[in-house]
């Protein structure tokens, strides 16, 4: 699976658009198991079109970059407004 090979090499963050937020399963297990720091867009940003969406991820990514860089092993949810915070899930 993706997740073993990126638990592999060490020192990867995730930025997904997809849920990741179930309390169990593979996914949520593997993330723990090899260390991963995971971004979820948070679920109002799937209404939004496509540039509209990747305008506001430029605006968030030196927040990700420096958050990823921060922490070791944490899942955070990324609110739409890029004056929120990221809020850990």
């Amino acid at each position: 699976m993706w997740l073993d090979a990126l638990g592999a090499e060490k020192n990867w963050a995730v930025l997904s658009g997809d849920a990741f937020r179930k309390r169990q399963g593979a996914e949520r297990r593997l993330i723990r198991k090899h260390g991963i720091t995971v971004f979820v867009l948070q679920p109002s940003w799937s209404s939004r079109r496509y540039w509209d969406k990747l305008s506001q991820l430029v605006l968030w990514w030196p927040k990700i970059v420096a958050q990823a860089n921060a922490v070791e092993a944490s899942t955070f949810e990324v609110p739409w407004r890029s004056s929120g915070r990221f809020r850990q899930i």
